[in-house]
């Protein structure tokens, strides 16, 4: 069993609310910038502040995944977080993430992050965000949905992931109103890497377990513990059929499992 984490590595607990300029551990993190804050930019300066984000931010998953590959065999699994590469699916600046030499950068230095996490058996996966809504009812939706859910692939990929079944982790929910029948409408549109990689989730509002289950023999499904409590009321048990439904759809692959409790105070 390996236990994981999402994305910010801190040093201190005073670190959660940010970090101070000397901080060691602001190098095992990325850096974000805004569209807004693009926008205001010449071309140039904009383009050397990506530049520079994307050298950062790759340079700071290797070093995470370094440090991660350091700790106690059960502890080797984190999830990357979704800013490596920002505004790679913004219409505005996508243009930059084309260029071949951004493309050649990627290529040559993402492998390394990859081959680390092999080479010290580090679990990786990714988390695209509650606005990629594979199930949508509105095309337009789905659309950019994809090139959302495609933008992980693209570093996984990078990284040598994708060639297998679940080699790696792309998770969402299945979120819009289509329900399981819409991420099924938008399978053949997913690259192979892509249908390689993603697991699907039960969520804490539409749609639970039951739905995710219908997808059994299609993905990898992923428990959420939390988000079936908050949903159902139930604390769903090992013994419960479901779970095994569950991990037989990782067809021999170790699953991942979702497991948070909420804050004593609002339970």
């Amino acid at each position: 069993m390996k236990i994981g984490f999402c994305c910010k590595w801190i040093d201190t607990v005073e670190q959660i609310d940010g970090f101070k300029p000397k901080d060691a551990a602001k190098q095992l993190n990325t850096r974000v910038t805004t569209i807004t804050w693009l926008n205001r930019q010449t071309r140039e300066v904009a383009e050397q502040c990506l530049w520079d984000l994307m050298v950062h931010n790759i340079e700071s998953i290797r070093l995470l995944v370094e440090r991660v590959g350091n700790l106690d065999a059960h502890l080797r699994m984190v999830r990357l977080g979704s800013d490596i590469l920002p505004a790679y699916t913004e219409p505005t600046w996508s243009y930059f993430w084309r260029r071949a030499d951004v493309r050649d950068y990627c290529e040559r230095h993402f492998p390394v992050v990859g081959e680390l996490a092999r080479r010290r058996n580090v679990r990786l996966d990714f988390h695209p965000g509650q606005f990629c809504v594979l199930a949508s009812t509105d095309p337009g939706i789905v659309n950019r949905s994809l090139e959302e859910f495609e933008y992980h692939v693209d570093m996984a990929r990078w990284m040598g992931y994708g060639r297998s079944f679940q080699d790696f982790m792309i998770n969402v929910h299945i979120a819009g109103r289509e329900g399981a029948a819409g991420i099924l409408k938008v399978w053949p549109r997913l690259s192979t890497e892509a249908r390689n990689c993603i697991t699907i989730e039960n969520d804490e509002t539409r749609w639970g377990l039951d739905e995710s289950l219908k997808l059994k023999n299609t993905c990898a499904l992923v428990l959420d513990i939390h988000h079936h409590w908050i949903r159902t009321g139930e604390y769903i048990q090992p013994t419960d059929p479901r779970v095994h439904q569950v991990i037989d759809s990782w067809r021999g692959v170790r699953p991942a499992l979702h497991y948070s409790v909420s804050p004593e105070n609002i339970v």
